[in-house]
């Protein structure tokens, strides 16, 4: 796999429906925008792992090219998107705030 282009940053906290929504979504993108992209997910201490979610996204949509990280303690959605830049090689970066899927 190449070397992402954009690195979208997406928090997680107790939202396995939407997480799953988003993989399914960014699984629909072509070849081309999923080469380009790498997501991170950020899981602030959910009381509902996003572990499970990814690692069953992995296996659906092994073409995309994912990392997860897990805060050990709760913080707030700013501090999950500020944590995921510091893990990103890309160009460019994304971040999502809003809990909502990406249009294909």
């Amino acid at each position: 796999m190449t070397e992402p282009l954009i690195t979208m940053i997406v928090p997680y906290y107790r939202q396995p429906n939407m997480l799953r929504k988003q993989y399914d979504t960014w699984g629909a993108y072509s070849d081309a925008a999923k080469a380009a992209f790498k997501f991170i997910v950020v899981d602030d201490c959910s009381p509902e792992p996003a572990e499970p979610i990814v690692a069953w996204s992995d296996f659906l949509h092994n073409d995309l090219q994912m990392a997860l990280y897990r805060i050990d303690k709760q913080t707030n959605k700013l501090e999950s998107i500020a944590f995921g830049p510091w893990r990103s090689e890309a160009e460019a970066l994304i971040e999502s705030w809003r809990n909502s899927a990406l249009a294909g």
